[in-house]
């Protein structure tokens, strides 16, 4: 049976060729019939109807971050879509930028968390939570990235992967039932070197098998 995917991936800050490439390396790795279609921000609502196995999406809400009247593409109505979507059984992978800039409740909800703010890029180690059901839990690895601090509602999510920096220490990986559906969040990786690193791809490979086992 054909597992089918739609990605919406590239911001202002990430290069969709780049977030394709690094998808691409992953779906290669999974030994699963995985169909990925690319689509459009503002065609995912719609397409939303065709009930996909998977949406990912690594993208910031901000179509111009540098614009302070800049609009944003996900309002209150398209998450209640989105969120009403997942409740009946989809599933949402939100990587990186795509919990960045997204300042609508209903969407924070579902996600049970959000990007706060990064500093400086800088040598960061994701170590994997000891007992999780997502990904080696000896798993740990050191690449230079943007490090996402996050505010995770810990209590009603499932932390399967923490960062630590200079800087500080921060939730990099949560998933958890949603409805009849499924959220898991990840935030590495910012550069397509940190995109393509060999544990990079592994986690985002794990995080798939996740989100499409029913």
């Amino acid at each position: 049976m054909t597992i089918k995917i739609f990605a919406v991936l590239g911001d202002f800050y990430h290069d969709e060729a780049m977030c394709r490439q690094a998808l691409n390396t992953v779906v290669k790795k999974l030994d699963q019939d995985i169909l990925v279609e690319y689509i459009h921000e503002n065609d995912l609502i719609n397409r939303l109807q065709e009930n996909p196995d998977l949406v990912i999406l690594y993208k910031l809400n901000k179509l111009n971050p540098t614009d302070p009247q800049t609009p944003v593409w996900m309002g209150e109505e398209e998450a209640s879509i989105i969120s009403t979507y997942v409740e009946k059984g989809g599933t949402w992978f939100a990587w990186h930028s795509g919990m960045a800039s997204y300042e609508v409740k209903t969407y924070i909800n579902m996600l049970k968390g959000y990007f706060q703010y990064h500093p400086e890029m800088s040598s960061i180690t994701y170590i994997a939570n000891p007992q999780n059901e997502v990904t080696n839990p000896n798993l740990s690895y050191e690449i230079v990235d943007e490090h996402y601090f996050i505010d995770c509602d810990v209590n009603n999510t499932n932390v399967f992967l923490r960062s630590e920096s200079k800087d500080g220490k921060s939730v990099a990986g949560w998933h958890h039932r949603y409805g009849k559906g499924r959220v898991l969040c990840f935030t590495p990786a910012h550069t397509l070197e940190a995109l393509l690193h060999p544990t990079t791809l592994n986690l985002v490979a794990d995080s798939i098998k996740w989100c499409v086992t029913k």
